[in-house]
C-alpha cells in the first residue's frame, strides 16, 4: 500500500488548468496505476479530529496525463484524467482545493 499526502492545488497556465498534490500534477502521480486494478482511499485530514474518509473506490484504474508544449500555444498544455471505474477521481478532489489530505492505494496488476 502507498500512500500520499499533501495540499490539494490547482495550478492554471494560460487556459490550462491542472489538479495538484504538493507541486506534482495528480495524474502524472498516480500514472503507474494505469489498467491496473486498484483501491483507493481519500482522507482529509483535520487538525482536530485527525482524518475522515471523504470516499473510497475499488476498480480498474484508467489514467491519462500529457505536460508538453504545442505549437502555437504558449506556455505548458495541461491533460488529465484519472477513473476508477466510471468513477471521475479528478473531479472528486476539486471539492478538497486548499485541503490537506491523505491518498492511500492499494494495487495489484491485471493480467
Amino acid at each position: 500500500m502507498r500512500s500520499f499526502s499533501g495540499k490539494i492545488m490547482v495550478q492554471e497556465e494560460k487556459g490550462s488548468e491542472v489538479l495538484m498534490l504538493r507541486t506534482i500534477p495528480v495524474a502524472k502521480l498516480f500514472a503507474l496505476y494505469n489498467e491496473e486494478e486498484i483501491e483507493l482511499s481519500i482522507y482529509q485530514l483535520n487538525p482536530l479530529a485527525g482524518k475522515n474518509l471523504v470516499k473510497s473506490y475499488q476498480g480498474i484504474a484508467e489514467v491519462f496525463f500529457f505536460e508538453g508544449n504545442q505549437m502555437f500555444y504558449t506556455g505548458t498544455k495541461y491533460v488529465n484524467d484519472f477513473w476508477v471505474n466510471d468513477e471521475d477521481i479528478i473531479q472528486e478532489l476539486e471539492t478538497l482545493v486548499g485541503k490537506d489530505v491523505i491518498i492511500l492505494v492499494n494495487n495489484r496488476k491485471i493480467k
